[in-house]
């Protein structure tokens, strides 16, 4: 071996982590880039003919009437990217892909935070196994859709949460509830963590609806209500009168249609029944959890997340995306959920194929699949909590 090819290799051992890092951040924006051009029939029907409004009236002065089911805050980043000299699709898209690496970024800090050994590498995979699960990349680069933006500031609620900074946690979970109303699957985890923990005041929760106050000003003082802060979020709840939107829940078991004649009704007993399910699984893990560990805030996110989606009506496929994104860190706390998060990005994979290809899918054998992989984390992780408080006694 000649000695500049030896020393090369040293240097490349030497800096293996930031190579493969930087190998794994370009293959990602080459994915990215391939699909730029892609339209979907959600960016014709809706995006677009909302960002066209918003360009025509005025861009920022636009913002004095709701438009479309935008909240302020992302409604307020649409109306800038109008000042750009990009076409819509471009801008819409990277927008999410900025956010993309945002959440990366967040998903590598957390599993760090969480690691016991190995935090460095734990990261770096962690930072990997996002920025390349085909979740992200569909939903953002070609969906063109947003739920990333979201999901990255509720993994830094969650991070800060962990670490005891409960007011830097409830700022950035404002932000996120501020971008979207899906946000609150995982409210119920700090509620349940307030309670045991007894760490810090309910007063805290306040901050939420405050922040989301604060980033809507642009909104208000170009004409809107404080109360449109809230309300837009109430009558976003009766958009889609449907049992399921293209997301295999429980009711796909139970029902053939996605419509129902009396769905308000049925709304209220599938909220009632969701909340019913919280209570029960709150009351057994505060009897049985007596310590909670960083981890188990991580488990709490993504079990309580997953317990909403799975229950509550009008769910789209991509609501599943906060608990997909929970479960990878989850991966490193337990090797024995990996094949269970194959699973869920596989079924994310068939329900986003079926709305963007048009794929025919058997939504109630994806329920099924749903409700085992659903009830075999909770066995997994309820045993690793367990575990941990045996060891910690």
């Amino acid at each position: 071996m000649f000695s500049y090819e030896k020393k090369f290799l040293e240097w490349v051992q030497k800096h293996i982590f930031v190579i493969f890092l930087i190998f794994v951040t370009i293959i990602s924006v080459v994915l990215r880039y391939s699909v730029k051009d892609f339209v979907s029939k959600d960016f014709k029907v809706y995006l677009l003919p909302w960002y066209e409004e918003i360009q025509e009236n005025g861009g920022l002065a636009a913002l004095d009437t709701n438009v479309g089911t935008y909240n302020m805050l992302f409604q307020f980043l649409i109306a800038l990217l109008t000042y750009l000299p990009i076409n819509p699709l471009t801008g819409y898209k990277v927008l999410s892909c900025v956010f993309d690496y945002g959440l990366a970024v967040a998903m590598a800090a957390l599993v760090h935070h969480v690691s016991e050994k190995d935090k460095k590498w734990n990261a770096g995979l962690a930072y990997t196994l996002s920025i390349l699960s085909p979740i992200v990349f569909l939903n953002s680069s070609l969906w063109g859709q947003c739920d990333v933006i979201y999901t990255f500031f509720v993994v830094l609620s969650l991070l800060f949460f962990m670490q005891e900074k409960y007011v830097k946690s409830f700022i950035f979970f404002g932000i996120a509830f501020a971008f979207k109303l899906q946000a609150a699957f995982v409210l119920p985890a700090f509620l349940f963590v307030y309670f045991v923990k007894k760490k810090f005041s309910i007063l805290y929760f306040a901050i939420i609806p405050v922040v989301m106050c604060v980033t809507s000003i642009p909104n208000v003082i170009m004409g809107r209500k404080w109360t449109d802060v809230f309300t837009i979020y109430v009558e976003q709840t009766d958009v889609f009168p449907a049992v399921y939107m293209n997301y295999p829940t429980f009711w796909t078991t139970l029902l053939s249609h996605h419509e129902v004649a009396d769905f308000d009704m049925f709304k209220t007993f599938t909220m009632l029944f969701t909340l019913m399910i919280l209570a029960v699984a709150m009351i057994i893990l505060f009897k049985e959890i007596k310590e909670i560990q960083s981890r188990h805030i991580l488990y709490y996110a993504f079990l309580f997340a997953y317990t909403c989606i799975l229950f509550l009506p009008s769910m789209h496929e991509r609501y599943g995306f906060i608990y997909e994104m929970l479960a990878i860190g989850i991966v490193f706390l337990n090797k024995k959920t990996i094949p269970l998060l194959v699973t869920l990005t596989c079924l994310s994979l068939y329900t986003y194929g079926a709305y963007l290809y048009d794929s025919i899918i058997s939504i109630r054998v994806l329920s099924v699949v749903n409700i085992v992989t659903y009830l075999l984390y909770w066995y997994i992780l309820w045993k690793d909590m367990k575990a941990t408080e045996v060891v910690k006694n």
